[in-house]
C-alpha cells in the first residue's frame, strides 16, 4: 500500500513512522512545503520502516493524482478540509486529524463531500482507541452504567503549548476541547443539545504565561437527558491529565486516576509514585497506533469508519457552540449538520 503522509510535523512525523511500521504499508510519501523538514522524515522512515520506501513531494494535487491508496492528514487547521475533500473526491481513502475545518461550513462540505463519493474517511480522535475509555463506552452500551446521570471530563496540558500553536482564543476550544466533545459523545451515546462556557487567561508568575482563554469549563445538556461538566487547561503542574468519568444508575466508571494519576491524593492511603506524563503523544500512544492500524484495516476490509466525518463535524460544532457561548456569556444552542443523514 502506498500511503501520502500530508504535514511532517510532530504528529505527521508519529503517523508516518506507525505507517511505516505496518507490514501493509511498502511505500510513504511525505507531503510538506519545506525541503528539509520533508528529508529528514523520509530517512527517519527508512532508517525504522523495515524496508519501507519513502519519498518526498511537496504538491499535495499532484500525490493525490498519482494515484496513492491513502492520505493521512496531519498538516495544520487550515489544510484538513481541502486536501480531506480532494481525497475523498478522488476515491481515495483519506484520515484527518482534528478539527475537521476551520469554520461549520468548511465542515458542512467536507461531510457533503465525503458522503457523495462513498470514500472512507476516519477522523483522528484517537482518545476513543484508548483501551480503558473503550472499555467505558462499551459498559455504557452493555447496560453496565444504567440510567446515565452525569459525565465529567478533563484535559489538562502539562506545559503550554508554543506560541506558534495558539492561533487565538478558540483554540482552547477547537483544538483542546475538541477531543473530550468526541469522547463525551462515544462513552454516553448522546449527542450534545446546549451548552454554557467559560474561560479565562493563563498568566501567571510561575509559568510567564499569557494564553488567551488558557483555561476553560463548558456545561453540556445531552439529549438524553444527562449533563456533563468538561474541562480544559493550558498548564498543569503535575504533567498532561486527561480524566474520564460517568455517574449512573447502576455504576460509577472513571478512567485516569489508575496506575499513574496526575494528582497529589491528599487521602491515598500509601505514599505515591506519580510518573508525570509529558504530553498527548506519550499518553496516548498505543491509542493513537490503534487508529492508523483500524484505518488501514478499513481500507482492507471495507468495514465502515469508526469515526466517521459526521462525528468530526458534531465535536467541532460543540466547539465553536463553546466560543460563542464563552464570547456571549449565554447559554448556545449546538449547531446541527445541514446534511440529511
Amino acid at each position: 500500500m502506498r500511503v501520502a503522509v500530508v504535514g511532517a510535523g510532530r504528529i505527521g512525523t508519529f503517523h508516518a513512522l506507525t505507517l511505516a511500521a505496518s507490514d501493509e504499508v511498502d511505500h510513504v510519501v511525505i507531503v510538506d512545503p519545506s525541503e528539509a523538514v520533508s528529508a529528514s522524515l523520509v530517512a527517519q522512515v527508512e532508517a525504522r520502516g523495515g524496508g519501507t520506501r519513502a519519498s518526498a513531494d511537496p504538491h499535495v494535487s499532484a500525490v493525490i493524482a498519482s494515484g496513492v491508496d491513502a492520505v493521512v492528514i496531519g498538516a495544520p487547521t487550515p489544510v484538513h478540509a481541502p486536501v480531506t475533500i480532494e481525497a475523498a473526491t478522488a476515491g481515495i481513502p483519506v484520515f484527518c486529524e482534528k478539527p475537521i475545518a476551520s469554520d461549520l461550513a468548511e465542515a458542512q462540505a467536507v461531510v457533503e463531500a465525503v458522503e457523495a463519493s462513498g470514500t472512507l474517511m476516519q477522523m483522528g480522535f484517537q482518545r476513543r482507541f484508548d483501551p480503558a475509555i473503550r472499555a467505558m463506552a462499551e459498559a455504557r452500551e452493555n447496560g453496565d452504567v444504567g440510567e446515565l446521570y452525569l459525565a465529567r471530563l478533563g484535559t489538562h496540558d502539562a506545559d503550554p503549548p508554543p506560541p506558534g500553536y495558539i492561533e487565538g482564543p478558540a483554540g482552547i476550544f477547537t483544538d483542546t476541547l475538541v477531543h473530550d466533545f468526541d469522547v463525551l459523545r462515544f462513552i454516553t451515546g448522546q449527542d450534545a443539545v446546549r451548552l454554557m462556557a467559560m474561560g479565562s487567561d493563563a498568566a501567571t508568575a510561575d509559568t510567564g504565561l499569557h494564553v488567551p482563554v488558557g483555561h476553560a469549563a463548558v456545561v453540556v445538556q445531552l439529549s438524553g437527558g444527562a449533563q456533563a461538566v468538561l474541562t480544559a487547561s493550558r498548564h498543569d503542574p503535575r504533567g498532561y491529565d486527561v480524566r474520564v468519568e460517568l455517574l449512573g444508575s447502576r455504576d460509577s466508571l472513571a478512567v485516569g486516576y489508575g496506575r499513574d494519576p496526575q494528582l497529589r491524593m491528599l487521602d491515598a492511603d500509601e505514599p505515591q509514585e506519580l510518573r508525570r506524563h509529558t504530553d498527548f503523544i506519550e499518553r496516548f500512544d498505543v491509542a493513537y497506533r490503534a487508529e492508523i492500524a483500524a484505518f488501514l484495516e478499513c481500507i482492507r476490509t471495507g468495514a465502515p469508519s469508526p469515526c466517521t466525518a459526521r462525528d468530526g463535524y458534531a465535536a467541532f460544532a460543540m466547539s465553536i457552540a463553546a466560543w460563542e457561548s464563552k464570547t456571549t456569556g449565554l447559554p448556545v444552542d449546538v449547531p446541527s449538520l445541514a446534511v440529511p443523514a
